[in-house]
């Protein structure tokens, strides 16, 4: 038996407080590919001098970034007796080789909703819950942690497409 679940497309996340896109750090909360319906809640640090925090939802691409190590320098010079009588052939030299260092990395992709949390105090966190319903509708709520009320937010379903996907 095959079962058909919405799932998300993209990953949905945090931007952290910064003032460009392309400086924030993107923090995911909902993987790609998560079926719906799904919570998640995570808390962020705010500002030290608190005030007023801008808290961006927005997709997330996620991406490998590969980086080579510093290659070694060789040495020069002759052979030593015992490297020179050993039937080593080039191939036992990729052995030392180091690899190449892969790390995920997000890129931040359309921005859903921008959320404002009013008089944070200093040293204050602020607590961002994303709820996906069933039909891939989203709720944001962000509050300050230990404060009262918050902000509230919806973003409505995507309309489905001529092939029946969302």
């Amino acid at each position: 038996m095959v079962t058909v679940t919405p799932h998300l497309r993209h990953a949905i996340g945090v931007l952290v407080v910064s003032d460009s896109e392309e400086r924030g750090i993107f923090k995911p909360l909902l993987e790609a590919e998560t079926a719906a319906p799904a919570r998640r809640t995570s808390q962020f640090a705010t500002p030290k001098d608190g005030g007023d925090v801008i808290v961006k939802i927005c997709e997330g691409v996620r991406d490998i970034k590969v980086t080579k190590p510093t290659p070694k320098p060789k040495t020069n010079g002759k052979a030593t007796a015992a490297e020179a009588g050993s039937d080593s052939s080039d191939m036992d030299d990729s052995d030392d080789d180091e690899d190449e260092v892969r790390e995920k990395i997000w890129k931040v992709g359309k921005v859903l909703a921008e959320v404002a949390v009013r008089d944070v105090k200093k040293g204050g966190k602020v607590e961002v819950m994303v709820n996906v319903s069933g039909d891939l509708g989203v709720h944001v709520t962000a509050r300050e942690v230990g404060g009262k009320g918050g902000v509230r937010g919806v973003l409505e379903k995507p309309a489905v497409q001529e092939n029946g996907s969302v």
